[in-house]
């Protein structure tokens, strides 16, 4: 009764004051607070929809998990939309100039902060958050708080927002819900400072205290992925294990789901893996990641020793195209590398596919914001780079042992060697002729029945026709139709989908469409020769002369040596290594690399727990290369005091001048950097330093010809010391300047390029140089015309690094096919040794009367640099770039240089072809230009400016094709 009266009384008083405000005039006052409050909420209203839009757009790529990052338990300011955020401020700051008094105004200045939060405006969204906060008695001061630490973590403040989240928890009166966020936000953030002990202890009081379901969820899969970086493999599945209880979205369930699997599977019990796998494969909400979860398992199968049914599965995967494997196929790719190198020692396949798999990942290119796991792929380019290396120098040394083994066979031995190949030859040729033949006859065939159905009447519908409806009881027609399938389809097997896996095989495929379109280049050169009737067989490789047999004895030598440091180094095969450094001992001992063997030999040994090996090899260093660098090194090892006696070892002492040099180029001190090169090319003109210390000499002058309007094709403005070699070297004790110089005279660019190609034929350096040679001999002006600035017009050679030549346990990349070498940088501050090349005094007079750039002042004008240097940009290249299918078919290699402006933000711009080789590779290079991330501005006259330059991209095959 009391309930029904009390009802009664408030329907009454609403109809009173009904009544009273539609037929009365309200007070002034009253209908003015009435007006504003509708103004102001209306503005207000406005500006959180735009706030929830702009959020939307940001909440939309963050549906999928990425299993190899780190979850985010809140959204940051990756991918706003600008135009959402921009409005929400505009309507807040025109609500607070209007009322700028409103008990309301707090959270209007809050949505402006969150709005310069996710636009990356982060000082300005600090400063919203720190008005909040300061507002005495206001209710949202603790929801600032906790924004103000979401920009500092944002920002990459972590010691403040540590202490703002350390001071806002101790708050007693804290809010439940923002004191729960404050926590798991303090465990993001000790995830990111990577301290896995302190962000598991806070994430699990955070989830004691969270009580909204979608947080807690992911709060636990980052719990998950903590424990297993910390590889507690027990409590990473359980949490795992957990988050599907909380029922969150779909995308995070699978991702709990098969990340459970993962650990289960390759980490504690396989079987435990294999059932959850089950489960997720007989589920059909996961038939869109039905490719994930069977490269999971042919993982698993991999780890349980059933490595055929592994590949059967991963080859499944690859070229069955009813799997929908698109979206993981560089990870099935990476998955084949990894079984071909640990349990097939396949390291050519291995190599093929890791350089597959990077160009499908595309790893080491990205966000760096974004925080992957340990298990996350990001080594795939390296990989590949390390196995085409190791594949590159394995086979040059396999084909230098057939030719020296050729080359010591008589002259009857050697010409029943010549028939045998030969008759293989003429054998090919024959096949392919009666290939082309019967080609042939089957095209003149089908164009003579094509002609005669052409010439036939089929009659009406319903008249009897002799061959049959369409003609298919005439032989004729059906030996046609035959003749034409096979035209078009070739030889197939009755297969389900033939057709449709023929029309896709070339995405699938795209290795063995490059080597059968090679085949087929290879085919139409035989047919050619069989056609003129000649058989062209090439010995020219053969050494016919002693000086050519110990050309080849040393560079075998230096491949051995690189062979066995790639798989000491990067592959981890310490007792493979062993075996090549002993080849190199045993056979070439008189070689230069030969006490780099000894030493790298002992580092073995070492690893190997065998130190009595290694000892005895230690004291043979000392013994047998006393003085050099490596017997200082074997007495540190020995523990044995170390001598005061000067270094020997050429290749050191010509290695540090070649650091010494480096650095003056990199400062800016040309004609120092020039003359310290040029001497040190007239001490050791056979040094492995040599071929790189010769394209550094051709890319300074270049470079300082520009700079200083010198003539590009004159002989060079700068005199240089005639200095003496040493006496003996302490390697092969043999005089140096028995060698032939390096240095042309007169001194001109192009005859430097011209005897680097020469001398170092097989080098990386004398590839590059006959490229270039080549591009500064066309862009050469003719005779007769007025002579332009040239210097502009022919771009650099890629700068060698200072630590190419690798010391004992360092690997070596060396390569042929015009990649770049990736070398760790030595330290320059390292001071010269006794017997080192004199350095050039750079503060005297130079020749032409200007001093030289003093090498301790930073230089005020800088052109633009990729971001990373030289190397980054080396590696960006190689991991971007295709090769034309038509310059593979018709072997074109070479360099296209690419001419482009970097404006003051370093955007690229304007990118155009300043020398091609074309059959697409000039279109190839031109969009691995537009692909390019932003630079590092030029800097002119002190400030970012645009300008232009000029990069080189080499298009090379392998050495096998």
């Amino acid at each position: 009764m009391k309930k029904i009266c009390m009802r009664r009384y408030w329907l009454l008083t609403l109809f009173i004051f009904a009544g009273f405000w539609a037929g009365c005039k309200p007070p002034a006052f009253l209908a003015n607070r009435f007006q504003d409050f509708t103004a102001y909420y209306n503005r207000f209203y406005n500006a959180q929809e735009a706030f929830r839009e702009g959020l939307k757009n940001i909440e939309r790529p963050n549906d999928v998990v990425n299993r190899d990052e780190y979850m985010r338990l809140f959204i940051g300011a990756e991918g706003a939309s600008g135009g959402n955020f921009e409005k929400v401020i505009k309507k807040s700051a025109d609500l607070l100039r209007a009322y700028p008094r409103s008990k309301w105004a707090d959270d209007a200045i809050l949505l402006i902060g969150k709005a310069y939060f996710y636009q990356g405006e982060y000082l300005g969204a600090e400063q919203k958050f720190n008005e909040v906060i300061q507002t005495p008695d206001s209710p949202l001061r603790d929801e600032a708080r906790f924004w103000q630490a979401r920009t500092l973590i944002s920002a990459k403040s972590y010691d403040r927002a540590l202490a703002l989240l350390s001071e806002s928890l101790l708050i007693k009166d804290l809010k439940p819900k923002w004191g729960a966020y404050m926590q798991l936000a303090l465990g993001e953030l000790f995830v990111r400072q990577k301290d896995w002990t302190k962000a598991t202890e806070a994430l699990e009081k955070g989830l004691e205290r969270s009580t909204e379901r979608e947080l807690s969820a992911k709060a636990t899969y980052l719990l998950g992925q903590v424990y297993e970086t910390q590889q507690i493999w027990a409590k990473a599945a359980s949490a795992y294990r957990k988050v599907p209880q909380y029922r969150p979205s779909y995308e995070l369930i699978y991702a709990a789901q098969i990340s459970e699997a993962e650990v289960a599977g390759l980490n504690i019990r396989p079987e435990l893996g294999m059932a959850i796998i089950r489960k997720l494969v007989r589920d059909d909400k996961f038939i869109k990641e039905r490719a994930e979860i069977l490269l999971l398992q042919g993982r698993i199968m991999a780890r349980m020793g059933q490595s055929r049914e592994a590949y059967t599965l991963f080859d499944d995967l690859l070229y069955n195209p009813n799997r929908n494997a698109n979206t993981v196929k560089g990870k099935v790719h990476y998955a084949l590398a990894s079984m071909y190198r640990d349990q097939f020692r396949n390291y050519r396949r291995a190599g093929a596919h890791f350089d597959t798999a990077s160009t499908n990942l595309r790893t080491g290119i990205g966000d760096e914001s974004r925080l992957r796991l340990p298990k996350a792929i990001t080594d795939a380019a390296r990989q590949a780079a390390t196995y085409k290396s190791f594949n590159k120098s394995a086979s040059r040394v396999f084909e230098i042992d057939s030719l020296l083994w050729v080359s010591e066979l008589n002259r009857k031995s050697f010409d029943s060697l010549l028939t045998v190949v030969r008759v293989r030859k003429e054998k090919e040729q024959a096949a392919l002729q009666a290939e082309a033949e019967r080609r042939r006859a089957e095209s003149q065939f089908a164009s003579s029945q094509q002609q005669r159905t052409n010439n036939t009447s089929f009659g009406r519908p319903g008249e009897s026709q002799p061959g049959g409806f369409l003609g298919h009881l005439d032989p004729i027609r059906v030996q046609e139709g035959k003749n034409n399938f096979k035209q078009r389809w070739g030889e197939r097997p009755l297969a389900p989908n033939w057709r449709r896996k023929a029309a896709i095989g070339n995405q699938n495929e795209g290795q063995s469409a490059k080597q059968d379109s090679l085949r087929a280049a290879e085919n139409a050169r035989l047919l050619a020769q069989a056609e003129k009737g000649t058989i062209q067989i090439d010995t020219s490789s053969v050494p016919r002369t002693a000086e050519a047999r110990k050309k080849l004895l040393e560079e075998r030598a230096q491949m051995r040596y690189d062979v066995g440091n790639i798989l000491f180094l990067s592959i981890n095969l310490p007792d493979s290594a062993a075996v090549w450094y002993r080849k190199v001992i045993d056979d070439d001992r008189t070689s230069l690399v030969a006490q780099r063997a000894y030493f790298a030999l002992a580092e073995v040994q070492q690893v190997l727990k065998d130190t009595t090996s290694a000892e005895r090899l230690y004291r043979f260093i000392v013994d047998e290369y006393a003085g050099s660098d490596f017997a200082v090194r074997a007495r540190e090892r020995l523990g044995l005091p170390a001598e005061d006696r000067a270094v020997t070892d050429t290749l050191v002492i010509a290695e540090k001048a070649y650091q010494r040099a480096y650095t003056s180029w990199e400062n800016g001190a040309y004609q120092t950097a020039l003359s310290d090169l040029l001497a040190l090319l007239q001490l050791y003109p056979k040094s492995p330093v040599t071929p790189k210390a010769m394209l550094a000499a051709g890319q300074i002058y270049t470079e300082w010809a520009n700079i200083e309007k010198h003539d590009l094709y004159g002989i060079w403005p700068i005199k240089y010391v005639q200095a003496e070699p040493l006496a003996i070297d302490s390697v092969q004790h043999v005089k140096q300047n028995k060698f032939p110089k390096p240095l042309p005279e007169p001194l001109t660019l192009e005859a430097l390029y011209k005897n680097l190609a020469e001398q170092f034929p097989t080098s990386p350096y004398g590839k590059q140089a006959q490229l270039l040679g080549k591009a500064l001999t066309e862009l050469k002006p003719k005779a007769g015309t007025p002579r332009q600035d040239t210097t502009a017009a022919v771009p650099p050679a890629d700068k060698p690094k200072t630590n190419d030549v690798p010391e004992a346990g360092k690997p070596s990349t060396n390569t042929t096919n015009g990649d770049e070498d990736v070398f760790i940088r030595p330290k320059q501050d390292e001071a010269p040794q006794t017997g080192d090349i004199p350095p050039t005094d750079p503060k005297k007079k130079e020749t032409d009367g200007k001093p030289a750039p003093d090498s301790s002042q930073d230089v005020a004008d800088k052109l633009p640099q990729f971001p990373g240097g030289q190397t980054a940009l080396m590696a960006f290249i190689g991991s971007n770039l295709k090769y034309p299918e038509e310059a593979m078919e018709k072997k074109i290699e070479g360099a296209v240089f690419i001419r482009f402006t970097v404006d003051d933000t370093g955007r690229v711009q304007t990118p155009e072809v300043a020398s091609g080789i074309g059959a697409g590779c000039d279109e190839e290079a031109i969009r691995l230009v537009n692909l390019m991330p932003k630079w590092e501005a030029g800097i002119l006259n002190g400030k970012p400016a645009a300008r232009q330059t000029t990069i080189q991209i080499l298009f090379s095959l392998p050495s096998d094709k």
